[in-house]
């Protein structure tokens, strides 16, 4: 990966080199004529390849940087040819090919560049987050979630965690028989860098169900960028069509203004499971998009979905996936979701996203076995 890194720069280096040498060649022609450099188009075009370097470098990509980038190149290779005119003032002869734009044709084509910058920053300056669905959490859980939160901590469930739950959410896990905790280190990308703290919880039901649960916290509120997604694969092979999970739901909190806040997260999209294919089994995947508030700390996160495997008559391991993505730079536009990062290799993208992908796994046992 480095030595590509490197052989591509270097490529890159020299490609500048040879175009600042004609523009520098040009303008020495102009000189030693006695005439002054007419070479704008020329160093416009050393211009622009100095901008797309550090662009390729960061690997912004996507229509809304590649049009107006490819619009700006056509307008600089059209007007290269009035060097030929000024180099035939200069004694040199040169003949120009046809021109097939017209003036009109010209000034549209500068008027669209136009629209599409104006359009860039409009994109980047009020769609580029996700909206959210601000609302006040509730102040207290009732005395019947505290029984169950109470029961969840004596099994090993971290009560900072358990205060991130609704009162429905804790009552579905009444009656809870064990508590599983793990704090994952599975990376996709990158080995290494900045990340909020993330949390696996599987609490075990009775009658063969497990409340499954991911925790995110952002240690420091500095650490926000445009988007984030958590894509979650309740189960990725069926157990030949016994098992059954429900679709994963959970809340964004924060605090602000003295004040404790809230906000859905819902499933924006269900993708068929490419990649996740495990025994022929077509599991389903949900993905999570959304971006943190302007404002507040203590940010936290959470999304929870159960998992019904009372039809599974024999012992084995459902195996489970959950992806965190997040975008650390705004000029990748549209957002990739987690499925479309990991599918197109997901590397390359190390330098616009962080990714962080976690395989957790149910050792499941019937009740009525053990």
């Amino acid at each position: 990966e480095g030595l590509s890194l490197s052989l591509s720069l270097a490529g890159s280096l020299l490609r500048w080199l040879v175009i600042f040498a004609l523009w520098r060649g040009l303008r020495e022609v102009f000189r030693r004529a006695g005439h002054p450099p007419k070479t704008r188009p020329a160093g416009a075009l050393v211009i622009w390849y100095t901008l797309l370097i550090p662009l390729g470098l960061l690997n912004a990509r996507g229509w809304l940087i590649g049009l107006p980038l490819l619009a700006v190149w056509a307008l600089i290779l059209y007007s290269l040819r009035s060097l030929a005119h000024a180099l035939d003032e200069a004694g040199y002869a040169v003949e120009g090919a046809p021109v097939r734009l017209s003036s009109g044709g010209i000034a549209a084509l500068w008027g669209g560049v136009a629209c599409l910058a104006l359009a860039a920053g409009v994109l980047l300056a009020f769609f580029y987050r996700w909206p959210l669905e601000v609302s006040r959490a509730a102040a207290q859980p009732s005395a019947a979630a505290r029984s169950i939160s109470a029961r969840l901590v004596q099994l090993g469930y971290p009560e900072e965690l358990l205060a991130h739950l609704t009162d429905g959410e804790l009552a579905a896990m009444e009656g809870a028989l064990s508590v599983q905790l793990s704090q994952p280190d599975g990376i996709l990308i990158p080995r290494g860098g900045n990340r909020p703290n993330h949390w696996y919880v599987q609490v075990r039901l009775p009658g063969d169900r497990y409340a499954c649960l991911h925790h995110i916290v952002w240690e420091s509120a500095e650490d926000r960028y445009p988007q984030y997604g958590v894509e979650v694969a309740p189960y990725l092979h069926d157990a030949g069509g016994r098992v059954r999970a429900s679709v994963p739901g959970g809340r964004l909190l924060w605090t602000e203004g003295g004040a404790e806040w809230e906000a859905p997260l819902t499933p924006q999209t269900t993708v068929p499971g490419i990649g996740y294919r495990i025994s022929g089994a077509r599991c389903p995947v949900y993905e999570l998009q959304f971006s943190l508030p302007g404002e507040g700390h203590h940010l936290r996160a959470y999304v929870m979905w159960t998992v019904d495997l009372s039809r599974v008559e024999e012992a084995f391991n459902l195996n489970m996936a959950s992806t965190f993505l997040y975008q650390i730079s705004p000029l990748n536009y549209p957002f990739h979701t987690p499925s479309s990062l990991i599918q197109e290799g997901g590397d390359p993208y190390r330098r616009v996203y962080r990714a962080f992908q976690y395989w957790p796994e149910i050792k499941f046992v019937p009740e009525d076995a053990s």
